[in-house]
């Protein structure tokens, strides 16, 4: 997959910020040199808050980074902030990867334009869950619909699992992080992060960014959570699932062939209601999406 290898394709910069050339955006309004050294500084600031190896990293994610704090409205106000704190700044540079990793893939493929989706495209596409190895197919089935899937990699440190976000053209992006190896978190937040192209489209002119950690009391994440839970495992059969009240294998595996989805999902949903993170540890670990993904842990 182009998103796999894009960050090798990517030319490298200097571990010291100072020797990177910065060409300050054309913006309207008031805008100033002093503004654009501060900016600077903002920018500089949160790469020295990266990992080492994160450092020499991708020059146009750098300067989107420098544009993002750069940013300016129509009566000058800067809407930048001088203070992050340090899984901000992560979350960040993260999301100025994803986003030059984005404007690539379409650049490069010339997607057709987004087509809505509902919750019935939800539910046929989330059956791709059965075997593991589909999730290869993933990116290519949403390019169909006008969808960039952006598989980048986290940095240590950082709570983002997951992001959506809409391009100039108006075309969604889903990024997934990883930070989890666990396939039942993959397609969770995969089938999240679509919930939110789904029904919360208009909303995705701003960044949405997803912690599964994050037990947010938020409408727009409830409902997401509600439209990916249900798209994955039907509701009609989750609610009468002999494995939500006596839990085996057999159940499990008996539950994920009436929901046409992975036992690894069906095992990592009891997990989470149950409060119980030790049962049936060896169906919930016995995927590693990283090797699939990225051929590598």
């Amino acid at each position: 997959m182009l998103t796999r290898h894009l960050q090798s394709s990517m030319p490298n910069i200097n571990s010291n910020l100072d020797d990177f050339d910065f060409v300050a955006p054309s913006v309207t309004g008031t805008s100033s040199s002093k503004m654009v050294f501060d900016a600077y500084l903002v920018t500089k600031k949160e790469i020295e808050r990266l990992p080492k190896e994160f450092r020499t990293d991708s020059e146009l994610a750098i300067h989107t980074l420098l544009k993002k704090n750069l940013n300016i409205d129509q009566s000058g106000t800067k809407l930048f902030r001088k203070r992050l704190d340090a899984n901000e700044s992560l979350a960040k540079y993260w999301l100025a990867r994803v986003s030059e990793a984005a404007n690539f893939i379409e650049a490069w493929r010339s997607p057709p334009a987004f087509k809505p989706i509902d919750t019935k495209f939800l539910e046929q596409f989330a059956r791709l869950s059965v075997e593991a190895e589909h999730i290869n197919l993933v990116e290519q089935h949403l390019a169909n619909y006008g969808i960039i899937v952006v598989h980048e990699r986290s940095i240590p440190g950082m709570k983002v699992d997951g992001a959506s976000f809409l391009l100039a053209s108006g075309r969604p992006v889903v990024a997934l992080s990883l930070r989890y190896s666990r396939l039942d978190i993959y397609w969770f937040v995969l089938m999240h992060e679509l919930a939110h192209v789904s029904a919360h489209y208009s909303k995705l002119i701003e960044p949405i960014l997803d912690d599964v950690d994050s037990d947010s009391q938020d409408d727009l994440e409830i409902e997401a959570n509600s439209i990916a839970a249900n798209s994955l495992i039907p509701r009609n059969v989750w609610r009468s699932a002999n494995a939500r009240y006596n839990s085996s294998e057999a159940e499990i595996l008996e539950l994920a062939r009436k929901a046409k989805t992975h036992p690894a999902i069906v095992a990592g949903r009891l997990q989470r209601e149950s409060g119980k993170h030790y049962l049936f540890a060896d169906i919930v670990n016995s995927v590693n999406t990283r090797q699939i993904i990225f051929g590598h842990e």
